[in-house]
């Protein structure tokens, strides 16, 4: 019988996952901090608040996904968890990474919905991005809880 984490075709080993995600999600760090720059110096219009959280959310959430990474083995999640968690991880990362780039990019503020598509967008990419952490974290915390 095929169970739904069985559809998730992700490699075989997720902390290789989350450090390549890891690995993307700084580059996108670096295209915003030359964004800073290109703002601060009057080449791009923009505001230098969107694009500090542009820069900060992709580089917290790469140090997050290889800090998970790094304590793979000791979590010890079960492997159809060991899926959903490193997904979450994942899309987590992104739907932040897509909230600050949208921030830069639009200056939309991104905390409700309206008739505006880049707000709507950004609000989005914020609201989806908590509970992916949250369950993943969850997740986390019952495995550590478990082996204690």
């Amino acid at each position: 019988m095929m169970t739904a984490s069985d559809t998730i075709n992700l490699p075989a080993n997720p902390a290789r996952l989350l450090c390549l995600h890891g690995v993307l999600l700084m580059f996108f760090a670096f295209i915003a901090g030359f964004m800073i720059g290109a703002v601060a110096v009057g080449q791009v219009e923009g505001s230098m608040d969107g694009w500090r959280l542009a820069h900060m959310e992709p580089l917290t959430n790469a140090l997050l996904l290889f800090a998970i990474a790094a304590c793979w083995k000791i979590i010890a999640l079960p492997e159809p968890r060991q899926k959903l968690v490193a997904l979450c991880l994942v899309l987590m990362a992104w739907c932040n990474t897509t909230f600050g780039f949208m921030r830069g990019i639009t200056n939309a503020p991104g905390f409700e919905f309206n008739d505006s598509l880049a707000n709507n967008i950004t609000t989005a990419a914020g609201m989806l991005g908590v509970p992916l952490g949250i369950i993943a974290m969850t997740l986390i915390l019952l495995a550590l809880l478990r082996r204690r």
